[in-house]
């Protein structure tokens, strides 16, 4: 079990790194900062859930972990690997990218194997905000797979439309299976990544409010963005706070 949570520790710092170097020191991101810093914020999300996995040893999290990256870096992988037939420079990291979804999948057969605590099961209340979250990102996700950059905040490139849809694609699976398998072990993850993702996007979102933005922004849509981001990352605080606080003793 040591070995495990070494290993799952490393992972998670390595999300960490690639997330911190995303968010503050690639501005000159190939398409434009915002994007850059948009994956940076889901890379800080990963390594948080990664990270809170080895901590407390929840392996069964990794299940849910597991699908959503095979799916995530899979599909990311595959379309750069068809992007590098016209675009060479992108062969590295479309095969970097499929290995992270090989690794994927080892994290999902290890939580198959060492997870072995007992089911505490989720309030209706927090199923209902995963049941939105799932439903919004793997709506969002087709549509941005498709691709329809448009239908976005701010305008994608259809390469980066396209590699953001399988990111909320994959991830709407966890939050889907933390439906199939309501515990607190698979929502911890979640909670804690969902709040770090919004606590980060939520001041570029008003950010590109102002007047002489240099990002061409879709007022509907940035809107329903900050909405969005104020609602979900306003309830999973809420419901950790019900939980470490106001749980009845007999649930301790």
């Amino acid at each position: 079990m040591l070995v495990i949570r070494i290993l799952l520790s490393l992972l998670g710092l390595f999300f960490l790194l690639v997330g911190i170097s995303l968010l503050f020191f690639f501005p000159t991101f190939p398409t434009s900062w915002i994007d850059g810093y948009l994956l940076g914020a889901t890379f800080t999300a990963y390594a948080i859930a990664t990270l809170w996995i080895a901590s407390t040893q929840t392996y069964k999290a990794l299940l849910g972990a597991g699908i959503a990256a095979t799916l995530t870096f899979g599909g990311s992988g595959l379309y750069l690997l068809q992007l590098s037939k016209k675009m060479p420079a992108l062969q590295m990291e479309g095969e970097a990218i499929l290995y992270l979804s090989v690794l994927s999948l080892w994290l999902f057969f290890l939580g198959l194997k060492v997870s072995h605590r007992k089911p505490d099961s989720l309030p209706v209340s927090l199923q209902s905000l995963f049941g939105l979250v799932f439903t919004f990102a793997l709506l969002e996700g087709l549509h941005l797979v498709l691709p329809s950059p448009a239908h976005f905040p701010w305008l994608l490139t259809p390469e980066f439309s396209v590699l953001y849809g399988w990111v909320l694609i994959g991830g709407s699976l966890f939050f889907g299976w933390a439906l199939v398998q309501a515990t607190w072990e698979n929502a911890y993850p979640l909670l804690y990544g969902l709040v770090f993702y919004n606590a980060l996007m939520i001041g570029p979102y008003f950010g590109m409010l102002k007047e002489g933005s240099e990002i061409s922004v879709n007022p509907f849509y940035l809107w329903l963005a900050i909405g969005a981001t104020l609602i979900t990352g306003g309830w999973s605080i809420f419901e950790l706070i019900r939980r470490f606080f106001f749980r009845p003793r007999y649930l301790s």
